[in-house]
């Protein structure tokens, strides 16, 4: 069964959230959806020149300096090119977001399916992120079909991914809180025998 990525008890819901937040964000947008995604990746990469230009200055006498001030300037021109070509930038986004729903809606497709038998999930849980594949796969094949409603689609396809991340979180939580007990209780019945073994 997989688990990968259902490990922590917290790292799916906040998956789950952060995507259900872009999906609404995109959908509520009365600007163009594609465009606010880049704008909002170059705050976070201007976001981290900036750190890394504090960060120079504050080490200036261990000599990474150079290197920080490098990495910042990077930054920030690479912020300040995706914010004026933001139209053009957006065309690649839609490319790389169709993508990404298309993977995340496997792999979810993927992980509802092996909780099948052991969780006695229902098949009708994975209509949600097969939905979401193929919304994917529209996305990064005919972004031209869809227009300028792109962003509406992606974000509903976010927004339907996070709601099926979150109910995938929360099935997940049981079955990987009963495997680590039962772990827990097969290592201390070895560490039992090894002590009687030892007598």
């Amino acid at each position: 069964m997989f688990t990968f990525g259902y490990k922590s008890r917290f790292s799916g819901p906040i998956r789950a959230l952060l995507f259900i937040a872009l999906g609404l964000l995109m959908i509520l947008s009365k600007t163009n959806a594609m465009e606010l995604i880049v704008k909002i990746i170059a705050a976070f990469i201007l976001a981290s020149g900036v750190v890394s230009l504090i960060v120079g200055l504050r080490r200036r006498g261990d000599g990474t300096m150079p290197l920080f001030g490098f990495n910042s300037v990077l930054n920030i021109i690479l912020a300040a090119l995706l914010f004026i070509f933001a139209g053009p930038a957006s065309r690649l986004i839609s490319y790389l977001l169709g993508f990404g729903l298309f993977g995340f809606g496997l792999f979810q497709t993927m992980v509802l399916v092996s909780a099948v038998r052991p969780l006695k999930s229902a098949l009708v849980s994975m209509i949600v992120p097969v939905i979401v594949m193929f919304l994917g796969a529209f996305i990064f094949f005919y972004p031209d079909v869809i227009g300028e409603s792109l962003g509406l689609v992606a974000g509903i396809a976010l927004l339907l991914y996070g709601t099926s991340e979150l109910f995938a979180s929360f099935k997940m939580r049981k079955y990987v809180q009963d495997e680590t007990v039962d772990n827990t209780v097969i290592d201390d019945q070895t560490i039992d025998d090894q002590t009687i073994d030892e007598q």
